[in-house]
């Protein structure tokens, strides 16, 4: 286990920026924030309502030596990678190879490369590329970096006069079909602990979640497991293999945001309401078209 120190961003590889730029700071009231040129490739850092220090990476999907060599191109879904800071990362290497030896060798796989930072094209530090799960089982990575910050957005409220009256980022969710190895993984690497596990009757219900107390930055880590052949979240993992499934966001108000997407000529998907100890709550789901594979949610309380 290893300390970090903040989630620094959630990298989008897109194919038109300046669309996707536009969605998310017409309809969900983000911020641009700098535009940047790092290893090769070129992006623009969005600004998050409400969400103290994360931001939205929106990199340009095309086909270069180094954007190909970084797997740039020619991915399915959206989300790219997940940016987080720590204190040390030779230090934090060395705990990580031992960790994965250890783990590897009780699962009788002897097949792990050791891992190796590799300096940041602007010399503030070093940084590494790793997939969750211990036998690379995701179609994602976490980007572990030391030294300077990449971004450090401006924290700001929306109004809903400027978007749809987000509150915050409260999670990413992604699929897997080994939900016990990947929530281990998290356990064993990050010391994140399960706070909530709803595993359904499969005739009822098509899938699990299981949610994952907070990262740095109060946000959440969900896994949904698919539980039947035909559920949709089967469906996505077929499709689009082990990756984020959704980004979440509380709102204000669920009807609200249903009537800003409708007048954008999106689509509203799963609205519904539930009661839990908490209050009642209510969600729903887009689905935008400018971000391949990747669904947007939102939900909201009432609080009792």
């Amino acid at each position: 286990m290893f300390e970090i120190n903040r989630i620094d961003h959630i990298g989008l590889i897109v194919d038109e920026v300046e669309t996707v730029v536009h969605f998310f700071e017409s309809l969900l009231g983000f911020r641009v924030g700098s535009s940047f040129i790092r290893s090769g490739y070129g992006g623009i850092d969005m600004e998050i309502p409400g969400t103290k220090g994360i931001s939205i990476e929106i990199l340009k999907n095309e086909k270069n030596d180094v954007s190909n060599d970084l797997s740039l191109i020619n991915k399915k879904t959206a989300v790219h990678h997940v940016g987080l800071q720590v204190q040390n990362l030779p230090s934090m290497i060395s705990s990580v190879n031992e960790l994965y030896i250890q783990t590897l060798e009780a699962m009788g796989c002897d097949q792990f490369v050791p891992f190796e930072s590799r300096l940041r094209s602007d010399g503030e530090g070093q940084h590494l590329h790793i997939s969750p799960g211990w036998e690379v089982e995701s179609n994602f990575y976490y980007e572990i970096f030391d030294g300077a910050a990449l971004h450090l957005p401006n924290y700001f409220l929306d109004n809903t006069t400027q978007g749809i009256g987000i509150k915050k980022l409260n999670a990413w969710a992604h699929v897997s079909d080994n939900d016990s190895s990947l929530s281990d993984w998290y356990e064993r690497l990050f010391g994140l602990e399960t706070d909530y596990f709803w595993n359904p009757n499969p005739d009822k219900y098509s899938f699990s979640v299981k949610t994952m107390n907070s990262l740095k930055n109060e946000v959440n880590v969900e896994i949904l497991k698919p539980l039947r052949a035909d559920s949709y979240m089967q469906k996505f993992l077929d499709e689009f293999g082990c990756s984020i499934h959704h980004i979440s966001f509380e709102v204000e108000d669920i009807d609200f945001v249903s009537r800003i997407c409708e007048q954008f000529g999106i689509k509203v998907l799963g609205l519904h309401s539930g009661v839990s100890e908490k209050g009642r709550w209510h969600e729903c789901f887009i689905a935008p078209s400018q971000i391949r594979g990747l669904l947007i949610h939102f939900y909201s309380w009432e609080i009792s």
